[in-house]
């Protein structure tokens, strides 16, 4: 059994990793990655990535939805299962939460929640 809170030093350098070099988006591509216009173009790099946890050359549009999304597991992780056991190894949690939650609600839960809802506390 896994604890969840074992994938968070993954995710969080995975992150790190993405964020290099700094991105250079317009406010369109921003809102477009936002409005879910990349989805299809990220899970196919998350496909191509998960089996064998290397990145390919990505667009920045890319990158930064995919720091989204690692960025909302690891909310789910900390704010959602804080005590959960799991059986998933690290490529099932990435299908899971970084493919399958984002569109599935994961994506609305974690904007509202960092930037809409009056009563969330930032850490």
């Amino acid at each position: 059994m896994n604890d969840y809170r074992d994938f968070l030093p993954f995710l969080h350098r995975e992150i790190a990793l993405l964020e290099q070099p700094p991105f250079e988006l317009t406010f369109h591509q921003i809102h477009r990655v936002l409005a879910g216009e990349f989805a299809a173009q990220t899970d196919a790099v998350l496909d191509e990535y998960i089996p064998e946890l290397a990145w390919p050359q990505l667009e920045d549009p890319i990158r930064f939805e995919l720091c989204l999304r690692l960025s909302c597991a690891v909310y789910w992780i900390n704010e959602l299962q804080p005590d959960f056991q799991t059986d998933e190894n690290l490529q099932d949690l990435l299908y899971s939460l970084v493919k399958d939650y984002w569109p599935d609600g994961g994506r609305n839960r974690w904007l509202w929640d960092h930037y809409f809802h009056a009563d969330y506390k930032w850490t």
